[in-house]
């Protein structure tokens, strides 16, 4: 797991609630981030792994040793995911998008803009939700897709007050 961003550190902190329901579970977690590529030494030791899988080839080295897997990111396509039969636990999405619209009505917001990934399939689904809810209400919608930097323009050309949605922290 990622535990620099906060949606790592939510899932460790979902897994370790129900881990303190158990006994018998023991916790290794590797360095994140390492000058030095560190691989586990025997995988045959290990009863489970969850992960954020970023790439299809992180999951061989365990199915090989017959390490049970769960995925917690969306960072690879469903299609993907399915094809190789890796249980996935993910938010929703849409809900996402439909809650943060609800927080922003409830606080007086009636201009609305997103700020998302543009390749992103959870950002996309975040997106097309909030703007939903949007459209449906009636009200003010404009959105930004960039990976990178949010152009100075479209901030400056949102009606104020105005509540913006980034599609992640």
């Amino acid at each position: 797991l990622d535990f620099a961003g906060s949606y790592g550190r939510g899932v460790l902190r979902g897994v370790m609630q129900y881990a303190n329901l158990r006994t018998d579970w023991e916790f290794l977690m590797p360095p994140m981030y390492s000058l030095v590529s560190r691989k586990f030494e025997d995988h045959t030791k290990m009863d489970g792994v969850i992960a954020m899988v970023h790439a299809i080839r992180s999951i061989d080295r365990f199915r090989k040793a017959a390490v049970p897997m769960v995925n917690t990111a969306r960072t690879i396509s469903a299609p993907q995911l399915s094809s190789v039969h890796v249980p996935t636990v993910l938010p929703d999405d849409v809900a996402v998008g439909k809650m943060a619209f609800d927080y922003f009505v409830e606080r007086g917001f009636r201009s609305f803009g997103f700020c998302g990934h543009p390749t992103a399939s959870w950002s996309r689904l975040r997106q097309d939700a909030f703007a939903a809810e949007c459209e449906k209400a009636g009200m003010f919608f404009s959105n930004a897709v960039t990976a990178d930097q949010v152009p100075r323009q479209w901030i400056e050309s949102l009606p104020r007050p105005c509540a913006i949605l980034a599609a992640n922290d």
